[in-house]
């Protein structure tokens, strides 16, 4: 499952097709809820609550190493959404998302 994910991350990274993708960060920054929360703020919270129960599975099951979940989780939502972001900013060698995933794997799987 986690390496499914990770490949389609990989994909995900390097499409500077969808050219809205800056628009939309904008977008949702600049939108309010909940007083200080904005949407975009929301969506990192779901994604970090998805991210936490597939680590705590991995580890359960003992696929994955004991980990600082919520470390590895800040490095794969970050490090996914900033290549996203600068990918449509510049020409993204398909060797950073390598690299990115690469460590991403070498910290979890056993």
């Amino acid at each position: 499952m986690l390496l499914e994910l990770l490949n389609r991350y990989q994909i995900e990274m390097l499409d500077s097709s969808n050219c809205l993708t800056l628009a939309i960060y904008e977008f949702f920054s600049t939108l309010q809820r909940k007083g200080n929360e904005s949407l975009l703020y929301e969506q990192y919270l779901l994604s970090k609550k998805t991210w936490e129960s597939l680590i705590a599975y991995g580890i359960k099951t003992k696929e994955f190493n004991e980990v600082n979940a919520e470390a590895i989780i800040d490095i794969i939502i970050f490090s996914y959404q900033g290549v996203r972001l600068y990918s449509n900013l510049m020409l993204i060698s398909p060797q950073i998302p390598e690299n990115i995933l690469y460590i991403i794997k070498n910290i979890l799987l056993k």
